[in-house]
């Protein structure tokens, strides 16, 4: 675990995140992004036996970090495969980003969103999901 406890590098590509107190998603960089493999429940004595851990809708959590210069990730647990799209907005509705557009199983998913060549300001990511969709607000800082 990172001295932030949040990524350990297990090999060149994969990872483990840390989602929450008590879970953690085996990550493998696929076209770009992150693709949930398997997550793990931690036990007392450590990790314990690899499970799918999909969600019951589509759940979108506040990217990380925010505010940001210039990179930030956006993270989202999609309940069954669905097509998904992921598009970043400016403050005015403008379309500035389309991050993914593919399908993809179910489980924590992970984006990394490069806003190197943007202004300072507001930006909003929708996650769309199938039927499900989500939007967040993030903050570029300059």
């Amino acid at each position: 675990e990172t001295p932030d406890g949040q990524y350990i590098l297990l090999a060149s590509g994969s990872g483990l995140l840390k989602v929450d107190a008590s879970t953690y998603a085996l990550l493998d960089t696929i076209n770009g992004y992150y693709r949930t493999v398997v997550s793990k429940q931690v036990m007392p004595s450590g990790i314990g036996e690899p499970q799918i851990s999909p969600a019951k809708e589509l759940v979108l959590y506040s990217n990380y970090p925010n505010p940001f210069n210039p990179v930030t990730m956006i993270s989202f647990n999609i309940p069954e495969k669905a097509n998904v799209q992921v598009v970043v907005y400016d403050i005015s509705g403008r379309k500035v980003a389309t991050l993914i557009k593919d399908e993809l199983g179910p489980g924590l998913k992970q984006v990394p969103f490069d806003a190197g060549s943007l202004a300072g300001g507001v930006y909003f990511y929708r996650v769309r999901a199938g039927q499900f969709v989500k939007t967040g607000k993030m903050v570029l800082l300059r």
